[in-house]
């Protein structure tokens, strides 16, 4: 998010995206943040043999053009399930484009449609429906089916957009909770209840800077609110960190 305040969509944005993904999670030993400089192929019968090393740059500069393409005559939401299946084809990565072509795919439904925030996030349903994704993907490259790949991709923005509908309704309604019981504790715990709901895991140390209050009273908050089931502290973490559990499961449960 703070690369797209500065950078384009452009190739740069796209490895520093690369990198921090695969930061300490599998694939963290396969380049981050570079493209790959062998042969790759997807699936364990090699179905899909994406374009070779010597190859690659040509075909993401081409990308890279239809990403700043000014004058693209396509729907932006359409726009970007096309470009989607591009990068997933091209696979730029050793490992780690599914991860990194899902979350492209959320900041360009977020900049060209004009959302306030990523809210779109397609990776639940890719992953539901895995096994149509793909085969939907291959009949592309095959057929060069473009509309069953299409509306696959608005099934899935509906079917997303609902959900994500639902946790935030589901999530204001737990924020009025929160501040129904905490009641009277504190102004200082109303804000951190808020603050909550942007991250939700707190620690101690960070109050006192933040509002600013000494330890003891930042200290007092948190187990004002851990006292009310508001928040619940982590175990075996040091510095101690409490977080909220009920936003963890609207936003991660099913």
């Amino acid at each position: 998010m703070s690369l797209l305040a500065s950078l384009p969509f452009c190739l740069r944005l796209i490895r520093e995206l690369h990198a921090t993904l695969l930061n300490g999670v599998r694939g963290k030993d396969k380049a981050p943040g570079d493209f790959r400089k062998c042969q790759v192929h997807i699936g364990s019968d090699r179905r899909f043999v994406p374009p070779p090393p010597s190859r690659l740059q040509e075909c993401l500069d081409v990308f890279e053009k239809e990403l700043n393409r000014a004058d693209s005559n396509y729907d932006p939401l359409v726009r970007a399930c096309l470009l989607h299946y591009q990068f997933e084809a091209i696979h730029p990565f050793m490992d780690g484009n599914g991860r990194v072509g899902r979350v492209l795919l959320s900041l360009l439904v977020y900049k060209w449609c004009g959302l306030t925030m990523p809210w779109l996030y397609m990776s639940a349903f890719f992953e539901k429906y895995k096994d149509e994704y793909i085969d939907n993907l291959f009949r592309v490259s095959t057929k060069g089916d473009w509309e069953t790949w299409i509306v696959f991709c608005l099934r899935g923005t509906i079917t997303q957009a609902e959900d994500a509908i639902r946790r935030c309704d589901a999530l204001r309604q737990l924020r009025e909770r929160f501040i129904r019981e905490a009641g009277k504790v504190s102004v200082r715990a109303h804000a951190i209840i808020d603050d909550l709901f942007t991250s939700p895991v707190v620690r101690i140390s960070q109050l006192p800077k933040k509002y600013p209050v000494t330890y003891p009273t930042a200290k007092a908050d948190v187990l004002a609110l851990v006292e009310k089931g508001i928040l619940q502290e982590i175990p075996d973490v040091r510095p101690k960190a409490y977080f909220a559990p009920g936003i963890f499961e609207i936003a991660y449960t099913e």
